[in-house]
């Protein structure tokens, strides 16, 4: 079974928001860029989606956010 992977941009106008918290904190922030999991030669498709991991030295969240929807989870 065949599988494309098709790596999708994350939001520009997101990206600069979160890039304001650490100049006034001591968090930490990474994006990871989302994709979309085919499947050839059937209908099934995976959307994976951005990742935005939080972190400072002692914790970390991990947020959840799919291209066509504006909430985190």
């Amino acid at each position: 079974m065949k599988i494309t992977i098709e790596p999708l941009e994350f939001p520009l106008c997101v990206k600069e928001k979160l890039l304001k918290i650490p100049k006034i904190s001591k968090l930490h922030i990474e994006f990871v860029n989302g994709k979309n999991i085919h499947f050839d030669k059937t209908n099934l498709s995976i959307n994976e989606p951005h990742k935005i991991i939080i972190s400072n030295d002692s914790s970390c969240i991990i947020l959840l956010s799919y291209p066509n929807d504006n909430n985190f989870y």
